[in-house]
């Protein structure tokens, strides 16, 4: 997950309920060590290209690694000491911190295979889940605009609904398009509601016309019958 989410008290719940997880996370986040939380400039200055430092906090590893920019991290499946060789581009001149990333690509050499950590690897490879829902709710948004306060998050389940339900489809006809999805559902649901709400297909029930009406006077024989 990315460091909208990330915490050291969430990740912790997640793994006492069974579920590893790993993701960046933000400096100020509650629990994160205050000696990790280094300012980018300051860690421009006095940190290396793959410089590692992690320390683990309620059983959540919490680790700084120097790229191209400062990156903060958190996981419960990884070992901060494993690494992987990955296929790196090398940073343009006006990036970040480019005079310490690209010294280990040379003068002339664009791309290099370069050791980083395998939680980094892992996370540059399976990210983007939060990006993709978004992608998918912002094709067929159903937001309108409203004074109300509750609708936004109303209208952001039901988005978020219908395009996890699009990814289950996607296993079971992967060839059908998102749009050919939401025309689908769009007509099932209105021929659906047809069905219910529709006067002339609903079981007649028998009406009874009150004989008595407004103004009648009923006397006391009426009365006793």
């Amino acid at each position: 997950m990315d460091n909208y989410f990330s915490s050291i008290p969430l990740f912790q719940h997640l793994r006492d309920h069974g579920i590893g997880a790993a993701g960046t996370t933000r400096p100020g986040r509650h629990d994160f060590p205050a000696e990790l939380a280094l300012d980018k400039s300051v860690a421009r200055r006095i940190l290396e290209w793959n410089h590692l430092s992690g320390t683990l906090v309620n059983g959540v590893w919490s680790a700084l690694w120097q790229d191209n920019n400062t990156v903060l991290f958190l996981t419960t499946i990884h070992d901060l000491r494993q690494l992987v060789l990955a296929n790196r581009l090398r940073p343009k001149k006006c990036s970040t911190n480019a005079i310490s990333a690209r010294k280990p690509f040379g003068e002339f050499e664009y791309r290099k295979l370069l050791p980083i950590p395998e939680m980094i690897d892992d996370y540059n490879q399976f990210m983007g889940g939060v990006d993709i829902a978004d992608q998918l709710r912002s094709n067929y948004p159903t937001h309108q605009k409203s004074q109300r306060t509750w609708l936004p998050l109303w209208f952001w389940a039901l988005d978020t609904t219908v395009s996890n339900c699009y990814v289950i489809n996607k296993h079971l006809t992967p060839d059908q398009s998102h749009k050919e999805f939401r025309l689908l559902l769009a007509r099932s649901l209105i021929q659906e509601g047809w069905s219910i709400g529709n006067p002339l297909l609903m079981p007649r029930v028998p009406h009874y016309r009150s004989h008595v009406t407004k103004h009648t006077t009923l006397s006391p024989f009426h009365l006793r019958n």
